[in-house]
């Protein structure tokens, strides 16, 4: 690879968009329904406000129902196994995990309007043709994701009242942007992938760019989820994309911790946006397979030709082939028979997660099993339990809930049903961590495959091809 080269068209365009250029940003989030709107994806949009502002940018903010006071948040915790807390009850009716919900109305600052697709529209319209010339705008989404079964530029952002926007819809959008306005994204949801169709004149033939250029990155592809979303507010568990992107701009994670590495590659006292993507490829442990607009474009510029190189043998010396190493070291596998190692390692986990699984689903039907002959004897002994909402229901509430959860606890198959019930969220966190660790093995793959295209695009590409990923690149190269 042309190194040299490369880096000189990075290091021009970053003198540009430094000296001669606004920074400006919007914020889109929260969920499309309250229930599909939890405390993780307000905690991170609080969070990336935050981050900006230090720097000097206040950026615009679209979330979920706007202004209107009623809940719009879901926030869930560890329930103590205690009469008080009505736990005992809550299991025998399936409820055992509802019970640490709780619901309030939004905190974000400076709330500009509802993410509702009709509301959102006109206001955003609006708020991109007041961009001015030659300015620079950051899109920031954090919120949910709807896939596509078809072309990777139908999938949609889930947005509130549950209304949809795709990512051809949204492309239509930027046409009432400056085309001298240089705009960035990051996209954090589920099947995020379909957004970097932004990037090309056509969203779904794809290849050639769009004027003016556009740039960014997402957590997934097209076609996988993405890691986040929680109802937690324990912000120590959060391993999503926007924790380790926006940590590594921020110079620290969300809990004021040092950075695993320095992000800075090239020492110029500046985390660009591409250094903090490839910081998060490097260092996230998750389950997902982030990529950049430039990745992208490796991916779809890739001849029929070149499809019968085999991806074998020595990597070519570029990034790609560095964080595919050390990826790999993170996780034990030695550079020397990496390819076969990987692929073992594959094997096995797959397994293991299909054994999980299956472990999981017998557990569950084992506690459904319990529940309902538990249940059943407890409406006959208390008939009002089966009418909840009635007066009957409340009076046996008010005055004698110890005595029916006493009476809960004292059955011989009670600590069984606890047992089963609490295990499916150890199996959902095991089933969690396997699924972390094949995406570390898939992410040596990835890595791998895009260290070979990114050698073969300056072996076998035109020089239009070869510009245009290196304006992708000097793109994704700014500094926030």
């Amino acid at each position: 690879m042309r190194k040299s080269v490369l880096s000189l068209f990075i290091a021009s365009a970053m003198t540009f968009s430094v000296a001669d250029a606004k920074q400006q940003a919007i914020l889109l989030g929260g969920g499309y329904l309250l229930e599909g709107s939890q405390g993780q994806i307000e905690l991170n949009l609080k969070w990336v406000q935050e981050i900006l502002q230090a720097r000097g940018i206040e950026p615009r903010v679209f979330y979920t129902d706007g202004d209107d006071q009623n809940p719009d948040i879901f926030i869930q915790q560890p329930v103590a196994e205690s009469l008080q807390n009505l736990q005992p009850l809550a299991r025998v009716f399936g409820q055992q995990v509802l019970n640490g919900v709780s619901y309030r109305n939004h905190e974000v600052a400076g709330v500009e309007s509802s993410t509702d697709r009709e509301t959102l529209l006109p206001v955003l319209n609006k708020t991109l043709q007041n961009v001015k010339p030659d300015d620079e705008l950051l899109f920031v989404y954090n919120g949910h994701g709807s896939p596509s079964e078809g072309a990777a530029d139908e999938v949609a952002l889930k947005l509130w009242n549950d209304t949809r926007l795709s990512a051809g819809e949204f492309q239509e959008t930027l046409a009432g942007l400056d085309p001298a306005v240089a705009f960035r994204y990051v996209f954090t949801q589920c099947y995020s992938g379909g957004f970097h169709r932004l990037i090309y004149q056509d969203s779904k033939a794809g290849h050639q760019l769009a004027e003016p250029l556009r740039c960014g990155f997402t957590a997934e592809s097209a076609w996988r989820q993405s890691e986040g979303c929680s109802a937690s507010i324990d912000m120590g568990d959060y391993r999503d994309y926007t924790t380790f992107f926006f940590a590594a701009l921020n110079g620290k994670d969300r809990l004021e911790r040092p950075l695993l590495a320095d992000p800075d590659q090239n020492a110029d006292g500046r985390t660009t946006l591409r250094e903090a993507h490839l910081y998060t490829l490097e260092y996230a442990h998750s389950t997902d397979l982030s990529r950049s607009s430039s990745e992208d474009y490796l991916e779809q510029w890739r001849p029929w030709y070149l499809k019968w190189l085999p991806l074998s043998g020595d990597m070519p010396d570029n990034e790609y082939a560095s964080l595919a190493k050390s990826v790999a070291t993170h996780n034990d596998i030695n550079e020397t028979g990496l390819l076969e190692a990987v692929r073992s390692r594959l094997a096995t986990l797959r397994a293991e997660f299909e054994t999980l699984q299956a472990q999981q689903y017998q557990a569950r039907d084992e506690a459904e099993q319990v529940r309902e002959a538990l249940q059943g004897r407890l409406i006959a002994r208390w008939p009002q339990l089966g009418t909840p909402y009635t007066l009957a229901y409340k009076t046996l509430l008010l005055d004698g809930s110890d005595e029916v959860q006493n009476w809960i606890v004292s059955q011989q198959d009670y600590p069984q049903l606890r047992d089963l019930q609490d295990s499916d969220a150890e199996y959902d966190q095991q089933i969690l961590e396997t699924e972390r660790n094949l995406a570390q093995l898939e992410k040596i793959l990835r890595l791998r495959k895009l260290a070979f295209l990114q050698a073969w695009l300056y072996d076998y590409g035109s020089s239009e091809d070869i510009a245009g990923y290196e304006k992708l690149v000097g793109c994704e190269s700014s500094a926030m």
